[in-house]
C-alpha cells in the first residue's frame, strides 16, 4: 500500500515534451564512459546510438634476467616479478586492454618482443632496472 500525505495540482508532476532535454543540448561530455546511467541518459533522448572511441590497448613488456614469475621457486640472486603484475591489474582497472610480456637482458629478444607488442598494441610501457655488473 501507498500512501500520500500532499494534495497535488492538476499537471504539478507532469513532464512536458522536452522538459528533460532541449534540443541542442550536450547530453554526454567527450570521454564519458559508457555505463549503465549514461546508457540511460541517451535512451532517455530516443538515441540508439553513439559515436564511441575504443580504449587504448597496452603493451606492457617487464625486463631482467633475475625475475622469476610469483608462485615459482625463488632462486639464489633472483627476484619476483611483482612490477607486470601490479601495472597491468592498474591498467585493467582504468579499463585498458593489455598485453603483457617479460624477457630477460637481451637486448635483441627485448627488441624483438617491443615490434611483436607494437604491431598488436597502441602504446608500449617497458620497464625493467639498472643494476650494477657487466651488464
Amino acid at each position: 500500500p501507498v500512501s500520500v500525505f500532499v494534495s497535488l495540482k492538476p499537471f504539478q508532476n507532469y513532464v512536458y515534451q522536452g522538459e528533460d532535454y532541449r534540443k541542442g543540448t550536450r547530453l554526454l561530455e567527450k570521454g564519458t564512459r559508457l555505463d549503465a546511467a549514461s546508457l540511460g541518459v541517451l535512451a532517455g533522448a530516443g538515441l540508439t546510438e553513439a559515436e564511441v572511441y575504443r580504449q587504448p590497448r597496452v603493451g606492457l613488456l617487464t625486463t631482467g634476467d633475475e625475475v622469476v614469475s610469483p608462485g615459482t621457486a625463488l632462486p639464489a640472486g633472483k627476484i619476483y616479478g611483482s612490477n607486470q603484475m601490479l601495472l597491468a591489474a592498474r591498467l585493467a582497472e582504468l579499463g585498458f586492454e593489455t598485453e603483457t610480456a617479460h624477457r630477460g637482458d637481451n637486448p635483441a629478444a627485448v627488441a624483438e618482443t617491443m615490434r611483436e607488442l607494437l604491431e598488436i598494441c597502441d602504446v608500449l610501457l617497458t620497464t625493467g632496472g639498472v643494476s650494477v655488473g657487466d651488464k
